[in-house]
Order: C-alpha cells, then structure tokens, then sequence
C-alpha cells in the first residue's frame, strides 16, 4: 500500500500559498528567535552550571525551531487530479478526493477557543492536534486566525488550515 506521504512528480492543477503569519504569530516567532539568540549570546559571558545549562540547551531549542519550521509548518496546498496535497518542506501528505467530506471557511468565532494537545504553537504559527468545544479534537496547520478553512474527512480528523486565499481554495476542493 502506498503512504500517504510521498513526493509527488506532477504539476498540480492549483497552488494556494500557506497565508502570511498574522501580527500575534509574527511577534511570537520573533520573540522566541530572540531569546534563542540573547541565550546562546550569553554562553561565552557566564561560567560554570549557567554557562553549561545554557550550552545545553540552547542547540535542543534551535533544533526544535528548525524541526517544527521543516516539518511542521506547510509551504502550500495543492488541488489536483489526486485530491488535496499538504506540502512540508521535507515531508508531503496527500488527502485523496474521495476523502474530503466537506471543506469550507470556519469563521474565527465558530472554532471557539482551542487548547493544543500535541504539537507547536505561537512558533511560525500553530501546528498539531488541538481540542475545542464546536470542533472536538482536530489538526492544525494555521499562521492567522483569520482566513481559516475547515476540512471534514472520512474516517480521520478534521483538518482547520489557512491557505492565503481561503474562498479560491475552497471553491478549487469542491470542483474536485
């Protein structure tokens, strides 16, 4: 049986840009870059555990930031003959067509507040699984809480993303 991850050789049919970072997730992000930075400056100016701490743990961060940017955080969608394609820059999942149950904007107000179960948050965006009152348990790939679409699918989780142009990605998944 083929996974579901692979890497795709044909050009898709239509290619939806992962939505710019909203102005909370960009401050985020250059918040934890910064202190990334401030910590791993502050390494050759202390001594003894504090230095050591900080020779510890600065690389795992910056391999978590680099992990979750590579893996994590979508570059583009695509809709073609084959169904709807997550693209990673290391990583691909394709949803075939006769999966998708439904897709549609979700307003902000209709997701209600989500609680991250497993995954990352505030960090290039929000990636994961996540819990809230309407939605149940879903996954995430989102950069803004505006502009987010729902994907309902056959036996799987919902799946809430944020293409950049939520009503053309949508209408290209229903023509599918």
């Amino acid at each position: 049986m083929d996974s579901p991850y692979q890497n795709l050789t044909d050009e898709p049919q239509q290619r939806f840009a992962f939505a710019p970072m909203s102005t909370g997730m960009r401050v985020a992000t250059w918040l934890g870059l910064g202190l990334l930075a401030v910590a791993a400056g502050a390494i050759p100016l202390l001594t003894g555990e504090a230095q050591l701490t900080l020779v510890l743990v600065v690389p795992i961060v910056a391999l978590t930031f680099v992990l979750v940017y590579l893996f994590y955080r979508p570059t583009a969608f695509t809709v073609g003959e084959d169904g709807l394609t997550i693209r990673w820059p290391l990583r691909r999942l394709t949803i075939p067509h006769d999966a998708i149950v439904s897709v549609r904007q979700l307003p902000r107000e209709e997701m209600g507040r989500a609680m991250r179960l497993v995954g990352a948050g505030g960090l290039f965006g929000n990636f994961g699984l996540f819990r809230s009152k309407h939605l149940g348990n879903f996954t995430m790939y989102t950069s803004s809480s505006d502009g987010l679409v729902l994907i309902t699918r056959h036996n799987a989780r919902p799946l809430v993303i944020s293409p950049d142009d939520p009503e053309a990605f949508v209408a290209a998944v229903d023509a599918l």
